[in-house]
C-alpha cells in the first residue's frame, strides 16, 4: 500500500513531498540534541560538524531554507572590539543565530557585565540575511515539521532531555556556517548608562545629597527612563559604530575603507 504523502508549498519555499509516516533518523536527533545542549568552543565545533553532516545526508532543502533575517549576540572583550573596528571583520564559525531579536537581546543574560576577569566587555547583536549555502539547519522550521515532532515524541522520555526537550523551540534557532562577520552587520550595541548617583552629580555639578538622589530617581521612574544595562536601536547602533570608527581614525589606527565592511 502506498504511503500517504503531504506536499508542502510555501511562497518561495522549496517544494518537498513528505511521507506522513516517516520519521527522522535517530542520528540526526542525537546531533541536534548535542548541539542544543551547548558546550565549550571545542565541543561546539565538533557538534556543529556532526550536525552539518547529518543534515546533508538527508538532502532536504526545506531544512536549509530561511528567507528571514537572523540575529546573533556576542560578548567581546574591548581588545576584540578594536580588532573588529580596525579590520572591519571578525572570524566566525558554525554558530547559533535566532529569528527573534528579543531572544538575541536576552540570550545568556542579555547585556554582558561591563567588567569581568579584569577586562572590559561590550555586547553587540549582529544581523544577517543568510544565503542557502550558509545554512546548516533551520531548527525553527524543523520544530513544526510533523516528521520531527513524531521522531522525538516516539523516543523514550529520557532521550534528548538535555537539548531538544529542554529548549524545544524557545530560541527560534537557525544554525549557520560563516567565515566571518563584518562591522556593517552590527544591529545593536549593548552597554551601561551611569548610575542614578552619578547622573544626579552630573546634573547638579556637585556631590548630591540623599534627598536629591531620591528626587532624580523618582523623576526617572515617573518618566520611565531606562538606565543601567540597555541595547541601542538599530539606527543608534549605526551611529555608535561610525563614532567608534572616527575615534580610531583620530587615534591614528587603521580602519577599513572597503564599503563591504562599513555601515
Amino acid at each position: 500500500m502506498r504511503t500517504p504523502m503531504r506536499v508542502t508549498r510555501t511562497k518561495n519555499r522549496p517544494e518537498c513531498e513528505i511521507p506522513m509516516s516517516e520519521v527522522f533518523p535517530a542520528t540526526l536527533l542525537h546531533a541536534i540534541d548535542r548541539w542544543q545542549k551547548g558546550g565549550d568552543h571545542a565541543a561546539k565545533m565538533r557538534r556543529g560538524e556532526r550536525l552539518k553532516q547529518e543534515v546533508l545526508v538527508l538532502n532536504d532543502a526545506n531544512l536549509r531554507w530561511c528567507p528571514e533575517v537572523v540575529y546573533r549576540r556576542l560578548a567581546l572583550p574591548q581588545k576584540y572590539i578594536w580588532t573588529f573596528i580596525t579590520t572591519g571583520a571578525l572570524p566566525e564559525t558554525i554558530s547559533a543565530w535566532t529569528l527573534d531579536p528579543d531572544v538575541a537581546r536576552g540570550l545568556k543574560g542579555g547585556v554582558p557585565p561591563e567588567w569581568r576577569d579584569g577586562k572590559r566587555w561590550l555586547g553587540v547583536i549582529l544581523e544577517h540575511k543568510p544565503k542557502p549555502e550558509e545554512i546548516i539547519v533551520n531548527l525553527d522550521a524543523l520544530w513544526v515539521d510533523v516528521r520531527y515532532q513524531r521522531s522525538f515524541k516516539e523516543a523514550a522520555p529520557e532521550k534528548y532531555a538535555e537539548g531538544i526537550r529542554r529548549y524545544e523551540n524557545s530560541q527560534r534557532e537557525v544554525v549557520l556556517d560563516l567565515a566571518r562577520v563584518s562591522l556593517k552587520q552590527i544591529w545593536s550595541w549593548g552597554g551601561y548608562s551611569s548610575s542614578v548617583e552619578d547622573l544626579t552629580e552630573m546634573f547638579l555639578g556637585a556631590k548630591p545629597t540623599p534627598q536629591q538622589i531620591d528626587w532624580v530617581r523618582r523623576m526617572i521612574d515617573e518618566h520611565e527612563i531606562q538606565i543601567g544595562a540597555r541595547w541601542t536601536t538599530s539606527s543608534g547602533a549605526r551611529n555608535v559604530t561610525l563614532r567608534v570608527i572616527e575615534r580610531a581614525k583620530s587615534s591614528g589606527l587603521p580602519v577599513p575603507e572597503d564599503p563591504a565592511f562599513l555601515p
